[in-house]
């Protein structure tokens, strides 16, 4: 029996004593399903990925940072158009004016 099998049997035990002994008054198992946050967060098999993911924004970050100041930069220009541009007028939505 290895560690990561004997990590996933105590975060699943819990779920299948509760629920074929669920008329019967047991203490909380709560405090063992702190082990499923071991399970979710063991990453052993994902980190040669996040690895690969890591040297990809490594390399790549002049460039990323290029294209995120022109996305800044071209939603800054179209919000400053549409404020200009917008249609002027007392009944623009078809409304009276509320003040009247």
């Amino acid at each position: 029996i290895s560690g990561p099998s004997l990590l996933d049997a105590l975060a699943t035990f819990p779920f299948f004593i509760e629920l074929l002994l669920h008329r019967r008054i047991l203490p909380t198992l709560t405090y063992l399903r702190v082990f499923r946050l071991l399970r979710i967060t063991r990453t052993t098999s994902y980190s040669k990925a996040m690895d690969a993911v890591g040297r990809v924004f490594f390399f790549n970050r002049e460039i990323l940072q290029v294209a995120g100041l022109l996305g800044i930069y071209l939603v800054i220009i179209t919000s400053i158009l549409m404020y200009y541009l917008r249609p002027r007028g007392d009944d623009v939505n078809g409304l009276d004016n509320p003040s009247d």
